[in-house]
């Protein structure tokens, strides 16, 4: 059985540390992800309500959310502005931008993604050809501090696993 002492020097203490020089390069890569982009939830039953109708009215909007005119008013601004619905005759209906979201998608629920930059440099391990993971130097020198802490553990077990005779 494996105390907590013996864990902790198990854990913290480097015996015969290797090094290894791996023939690496590094590239500094600058990019463009793009991520699914989660929608507030009115503006998506909003897209979901008007791609199911074909097309509403300003007042089903506000009857099928229970919302006062003003709180209607400014879901559709926002929609408006956002490029989702557009104005036919006095009704709204999906922009093409919006339509295209719901074909693109296999279960009909409305997919918008974000585009984000994303820059970094990586390191190539040349053998294997695969990202190479960097140690991190501060996990290794707080490795290094605490053992100073820890000085008094291999004594205990010195002690507690020889009998007295065989002590120095």
């Amino acid at each position: 059985m494996i105390t907590v002492e013996e864990k902790l020097l198990r854990d913290r203490l480097a015996v015969d540390e290797i090094t290894f020089a791996i023939p690496a390069q590094s590239f500094a890569i600058s990019c463009a992800i793009s991520a699914e982009e989660a929608l507030p939830v009115v503006t998506e039953f909003a897209l979901r309500i008007a791609y199911v109708c074909g097309s509403l009215s300003p007042t089903q909007i506000q009857e099928f959310f229970g919302f006062s005119s003003k709180e209607t008013d400014a879901v559709i601004q926002a929609l408006l502005s956002e490029r989702l619905i557009q104005w036919n005759d006095d009704q709204l209906e999906l922009t093409s931008y919006a339509l295209a979201r719901f074909q693109d998608s296999s279960d009909n629920l409305p997919r918008f993604f974000k585009i984000q930059d994303w820059s970094a440099e990586v390191v190539f391990d040349l053998i294997s050809f695969s990202p190479a993971g960097r140690t991190s130097r501060l996990r290794r020198s707080v490795a290094r501090a605490t053992v100073g802490l820890l000085g008094s553990i291999p004594a205990t077990l010195w002690h507690r696993n020889f009998p007295l005779e065989w002590q120095p």
